[in-house]
């Protein structure tokens, strides 16, 4: 991911009001990907893990990434859910009158 594509997605966010984003396949590297997601995405709360290859996969890519990101304005309270498995990533977004389970995941690419 490069500022040609963070630059293009924070634009369309802003045209069309997103609150919330799903980004799949952004990183090759794991090291600082958290804060990068927090320096070009200023307005979201970022949620970023990386997608490693395990070692009984014999195809697909060997790094990727999954990022969830949440916008500051609403003040939305954010509960992240530990999963054991590097190609799903889950959180609680908690509103006023309700919780919404937000699940992000590479499982539809395993599918051959």
């Amino acid at each position: 991911m490069n500022n040609i594509k963070t630059n293009w997605i924070r634009d369309l966010c802003k045209t069309t009001n997103t609150d919330f984003i799903s980004i799949q396949e952004h990183f090759n590297s794991t090291k600082a990907v958290d804060r990068y997601f927090r320096k070009e995405f200023l307005e979201y709360i970022p949620y970023v893990i990386p997608a490693i290859k395990t070692d009984y996969q014999h195809s697909g890519r060997a790094k990727g990434g999954l990022a969830q990101l949440v916008i500051k304005f609403h003040r939305i309270k954010t509960e992240r859910i530990p999963c054991k498995n590097a190609r799903l990533q889950a959180q609680i977004l908690v509103f006023p009158t309700t919780r919404l389970l937000w699940i992000n995941s590479f499982f539809s690419q395993m599918i051959h």
